[in-house]
């Protein structure tokens, strides 16, 4: 790995912690992501809010890869980080209590 994607790895890691602040019941955040979720005449759960968590913290990890031009291009250079594989990697690391494993019908594993 090189010192960009060292320094393209902490960078992520550290946004990656402050957005699972959402992931605590009852944090400012996890209430905003509740009523951005929530439908007339439905509860949102939990589990919802780990997968919106998620979603945000792979969707980051591609944007700022692209932004940066980290990918299959320059793969010479630096991983590319909006490859599906180098993604799933890193969210991997920052929710290791995940397995990636089917959770329910109709969500999507890690």
């Amino acid at each position: 790995m090189s010192e960009l994607d060292d320094a393209f790895e902490k960078i992520i890691m550290h946004k990656a912690e402050k957005m699972k602040t959402g992931l605590r019941a009852g944090s400012k955040y996890n209430k905003h992501i509740k009523i951005v979720l929530e439908q007339p005449n439905s509860t949102v759960c939990e589990e919802q809010v780990q997968n919106f968590v998620i979603g945000a913290v792979d969707a980051m990890i591609y944007d700022v890869g692209q932004a940066l031009g980290f990918t299959k291009r320059r793969i010479n250079i630096v991983d590319d980080w909006t490859s599906r594989r180098k993604r799933r990697e890193m969210l991997k690391k920052i929710f290791p209590e995940r397995t990636g494993k089917k959770l329910a019908a109709g969500h999507s594993p890690l």
